[in-house]
């Protein structure tokens, strides 16, 4: 990524990386580059979001025109690097008729399916290698305007689902959305299939969003492109 950056002349030595802060992007390595290291020579992020494993991306706006996402594992090493570009990235989903969209940063993502519009309700369906992937944006189906409040709307029928697990039920939530991670155990042709799901449910200009995510039997790459989603899912300016 040949992005030149303003960044300053020095910044603190540490293991694997230059003491001169990199003139272009390309110059902060996966695995090797810090948060602190980005930090002193981009200076303070637009937005800081941290997941409750550990991991956590920082946002820089700094060409004016694409947002760079550094994600962090727990440690502080720099695990992906992305810029987005609102309205012309492929992994920003624009919702018919609005000026806005859902960034969704997994690999090879593509649509399968949509229907509806923003009235009646918009249902988009895709995969991204082995994971499904879908999303419903709609009118609120209750008072409030907060992520929680449309948590515990959908997730009043969403778990009841008797496959679930409730012992991997997990709730977390940050400013952007409430998340429940949860495993469902089922039989089929005698087998025991194990599925990871994962919604996301949010508030975004008076719609309430729930987007959903599922695997069987995840891999630790799914895991991976899960973790990503977690730092980097968001509603976007995506003029059209």
């Amino acid at each position: 990524m040949t992005v030149a950056v303003d960044a300053c002349s020095s910044a603190p030595a540490e293991a694997g990386s230059s003491a001169v802060c990199p003139k272009t992007l390309d110059g902060y390595v996966s695995g090797r580059t810090t948060a602190r290291f980005v930090k002193n020579c981009l200076g303070p992020p637009v937005r800081e979001d941290r997941n409750p494993d550990g991991h956590f991306v920082d946002l820089y706006d700094i060409d004016k025109t694409t947002v760079f996402a550094f994600l962090f594992d727990a440690s502080g090493k720099l695990v992906r690097l992305r810029g987005y570009q609102p309205g012309t990235d492929d992994s920003i989903f624009r919702i018919p008729t609005t000026d806005w969209g859902i960034l969704l940063d997994l690999p090879n993502i593509r649509k399968k399916s949509e229907s509806g519009d923003i009235e009646a309700g918009y249902t988009f369906e895709g995969e991204a290698d082995n994971l499904m992937v879908s999303f419903r944006v709609e009118a609120p189906r209750g008072t409030g305007n907060r992520s929680d409040d449309a948590y515990q709307y959908y997730w009043a029928l969403a778990g009841r689902n008797a496959l679930i697990d409730q012992k991997t039920v997990q709730v977390t939530s940050n400013a952007r959305y409430t998340r429940v991670q949860y495993f469902l155990v089922r039989d089929t042709r005698g087998k025991s299939v194990r599925s990871q799901h994962v919604h996301y449910y949010a508030v975004h200009q008076g719609r309430w969003i729930d987007v959903h995510v599922s695997v069987n039997d995840p891999t630790d790459v799914d895991d991976a492109a899960i973790v990503g989603l977690d730092a980097t899912l968001d509603f976007v300016n995506a003029n059209p």
